[in-house]
């Protein structure tokens, strides 16, 4: 599934979007869906974790109107009203997304990861992994 069109929008939505929204979505996902929130609020970090039990079940852009979560989970509407761009993954590990390396650049920047992550087929954790 190619997802440039929605890391597109939420890079465009930058401007209007800070961490502090980040951390209201990310609050507001954890009480309506029951999750455990995963993020350093000290330091910012680039991803924050929702998790049930040991198991993520969606991660928010600390820097971008975004969500990815699994498909088939609450999440995913809930992010979507709360004002993310929404991307569903199958599963954390299945290299299934693929985005422009134009468009991943301009919501990411050019972080190092993205030297080892095939832009053609990528894993939500992929994703995670080159933009911590």
């Amino acid at each position: 599934m190619n997802v440039s069109d929605v890391v597109g929008r939420a890079a465009r939505r930058r401007a209007s979007w800070s961490w502090l929204d980040s951390k209201r979505v990310m609050e507001e996902l954890a009480g309506r869906c029951a999750l455990d929130l995963d993020w350093d609020w000290e330091a910012p970090e680039g991803w924050g974790s929702l998790r049930r039990g040991n198991e993520d079940e969606a991660i928010v852009s600390g820097d971008l109107p975004l969500c990815v979560t699994l498909a088939g989970s609450p999440t995913a509407r809930a992010a979507a009203e709360l004002g993310c761009e929404v991307i569903t993954v199958s599963s954390w590990v299945a290299p299934e997304l693929s985005c422009s390396p134009e468009v991943l650049g301009e919501a990411f920047g050019h972080p190092e990861g993205f030297s080892s992550m095939d832009v053609e087929e990528f894993s939500g954790q992929d994703l995670w992994f080159a933009t911590v």
